[in-house]
């Protein structure tokens, strides 16, 4: 045994650059979390925009009665789909009908 040496061990040095930048990932999460909580309510209030409706849904879009979808899709002027038992009016079918009435000058 006489013959280990034991070296002496020096403290180890705190590294600084390390805690300043585990701080500054906090500081700006913190920040981060705080301005998704003063948002939530825009954040939550944010909805997907449908790309097509129900008929009573296209009526209230078109401004015209609920029947009258139903009379349109009846004579072929305005085109529904079927998924399942649903009934939708596409958006672009919604415009398209509409730019026919504006150029058919009935409007």
């Amino acid at each position: 045994m006489d013959s280990m040496v034991f070296i002496e061990q020096t403290p180890a040095r705190r590294n600084t650059s390390c805690i300043k930048l585990k701080h500054l990932t906090y500081i700006l999460f913190s920040a981060f979390l705080w301005r998704i909580h003063e948002n939530k309510d825009v954040l939550m209030s944010s909805t997907v925009e449908p790309i097509a409706d129900c008929p009573a849904d296209a009526a209230k879009r078109l401004g015209i009665s609920r029947s009258k979808i139903y009379q349109e899709v009846n004579a072929g002027r305005i085109r529904a789909l079927k998924a399942g038992g649903r009934t939708l009016i596409t958006r672009a079918e919604q415009q398209a009908w509409l730019d026919r009435l504006a150029g058919a000058g009935s409007v």
